[in-house]
């Protein structure tokens, strides 16, 4: 029984591919997908936003306002201490009073002249 030549060569190259030391290609992975997968997250602490965010250059005020708290929070975290005030007033010293001098009585009108 003879083959045509094409059909002897075409498998003559499967066997020779087959029993090669030539790596087989394998198609690359496919990415990760995301789909209905949450995103990782960590959650820090207000305290450690705080932190950061100094770190960065914010000001306290800016601070409080991107985080949705008070300033007096934030002087908190990062170890600001504000003066108390006092509880008692503090009076000022007494002044002198300027006098007032009575004014000089009125002149009397001068009386209508005669014709």
């Amino acid at each position: 029984m003879s083959a045509p030549i094409s059909e002897v060569q075409a498998t003559q190259a499967a066997a020779a591919a087959a029993y090669s030391n030539e790596p087989v290609p394998h198609p690359a992975p496919a990415p990760p997908t995301t789909e209905g997968v949450a995103p990782s997250t960590v959650d820090l602490s207000v305290d450690t936003q705080v932190h950061i965010l100094q770190d960065q250059g914010q000001t306290p005020a800016e601070i409080a306002i991107s985080l949705g708290i008070t300033p007096a929070t934030v002087d908190g975290y990062l170890g600001i201490t504000v003066p108390a005030i006092a509880s008692t007033p503090v009076q000022a010293p007494p002044q002198a009073r300027p006098t007032i001098e009575p004014a000089a009585p009125a002149a009397a009108p001068a009386a209508a002249a005669k014709i």
